[in-house]
């Protein structure tokens, strides 16, 4: 008998095949017989690995008899067929052959090299295209949400690109390049969501690959179209490159804002955007003349940070870019007295120059919008923001400074 608490024990024991006993507070207790589609690797990952067996735990047995007596009548009715329990059959030569021809025989339902937790239909696809593990692919039928769990194709896409992006690595100069293909993002959703938050809230996962920077960007086109591509709608690609070598589906028509290193000191700090728009708000910017809204925009951010300071790029990246486009916009004048009230709270500021900021439209390059909800969340019209990037500018200041620029599309 042995608990299995790694990836190697796991894959060790799909390979072996054999009894396997996998308790689970959530969706109860069950014996299988390896190799079985129900036994995954991504199930595992999940309950074991990630969360340290806090919702389950998997146990190997080497035979019949170390099968305790409370698991015996519990057995997976896909890969025990008709046997409903233990006590139907023993340990005979006929039951160890037939052990034995389930461990060599294929998975019912197998999954390419290619494939992590695929379902029976190829979704969600990961896949390495680069030549030393730099490039990953992520296909999917639907577009990443935060929410969704195994066996949900976006759970399973979520596991699968955080087990890749750990055997990805940066090197000095890199930085990690992101990009989203898809017909169009669903409503109020955005692209570095689908990218970054989506896949780890914390950003947690890119720590390794975004020390440098990161710049990302939604393709609007059918990518299942492309060649040699499953028949998905929905990929994301990751890579570690550097700057000088990002190429893009855009072209910068115009540049309509401008900032060079305004003081961001709640940029370390800050998990709500409130706090840095106050600070940015109140910089100096070098305008375009204004006119209508651009239907697709960029917003590319340079950090620039005391000698040695560290900074998860990819962790950031949300909160600085809706500051951004929020400084960068103007109230419709819908927005919620306690609204703003809470918002105001939340950047430590006046609820009064809060509020005359927000109306101000002086420099609402990106349109005006409720900018706050009744929650006093940001709101910022984002929908157009199609690409954008922040790269760390390190130890060229002796305190935390924030340049940019805002550019259509």
């Amino acid at each position: 008998m042995k608990q299995l608490l790694t990836s190697e024990d796991f894959t060790a024991a799909q390979r072996g095949g054999g009894l396997i006993g996998i308790f689970d507070k959530h969706t109860g207790d069950r014996l299988h017989l390896l190799p079985c589609s129900f036994v995954r690797q991504e199930y595992f990952y999940e309950k074991v690995v990630r969360r340290g067996g806090k919702n389950g735990r998997y146990v190997l047995y080497e035979s019949i008899d170390e099968i305790p007596a409370e698991l015996r009548d519990q057995l997976c009715p896909y890969c025990w067929g008709e046997v409903t329990s233990v006590g139907q059959v023993t340990s005979t030569p006929e039951f160890k052959k037939r052990l034995r021809e389930r461990a060599s025989a294929p998975a019912t339902r197998p999954a390419p090299a290619t494939v992590v937790g695929a379902d029976s239909s190829g979704d969600p696809v990961i896949r390495w295209t680069g030549g030393r593990k730099d490039v990953v692919e992520g296909w999917c039928s639907r577009q990443l949400d935060l929410e969704s769990k195994p066996p949900d194709v976006r759970g399973l896409l979520r596991l699968g690109l955080r087990e890749k992006l750990r055997d990805m690595s940066a090197a000095l100069g890199q930085i990690l390049a992101a990009t989203y293909a898809a017909p169009a993002l669903l409503p109020r959703s955005d692209v570095e969501n689908v990218l970054f938050t989506n896949i780890d809230a914390t950003g947690g996962a890119f720590a390794r690959l975004a020390a440098h920077g990161v710049w990302f960007e939604h393709e609007p086109i059918d990518p299942s179209r492309l060649a040699d591509a499953p028949q998905l709608s929905c990929r994301s690609v990751y890579r570690v490159l550097a700057e000088a070598d990002i190429t893009s589906a855009w072209h910068e028509t115009h540049e309509l804002a401008r900032w060079e290193r305004v003081p961001v000191p709640s940029f370390m700090n800050a998990t709500r955007s409130a706090p840095l728009w106050w600070d940015l708000r109140r910089g100096a910017a070098e305008l375009a003349v204004l006119g209508s809204r651009p239907d697709s925009f960029g917003v590319h951010l340079v950090l620039h940070v005391p000698e040695g300071a560290r900074v998860n790029c990819a962790a950031k990246l949300k909160v600085a870019v809706d500051a951004v486009v929020l400084a960068f916009s103007c109230a419709d004048g819908n927005a919620k007295t306690i609204g703003i009230e809470k918002f105001a709270a939340d950047a430590g500021a006046p609820e009064d120059e809060v509020r005359a900021l927000l109306a101000s439209a002086e420099r609402a390059v990106l349109g005006a919008c409720r900018m706050v909800n009744a929650g006093g969340s940001a709101e910022p019209p984002d929908e157009g923001c199609h690409q954008g990037s922040l790269r760390l500018d390190d130890g060229s200041s002796d305190r935390w400074l924030l340049s940019g620029r805002i550019v259509s599309l």
